[in-house]
């Protein structure tokens, strides 16, 4: 069986994250919150 592992987000990958977002939900997050 495959393990996941959660990480806390870290500031360099903000950007990376909040753009994935966008692409998969929408934009539900911000930079800003």
């Amino acid at each position: 069986m495959t393990v996941l592992k959660l990480k806390p987000l870290k500031a360099e990958h903000l950007s990376a994250a909040v753009e994935l977002d966008q692409l998969c939900f929408g934009g539900l997050w911000t930079r800003s919150g």
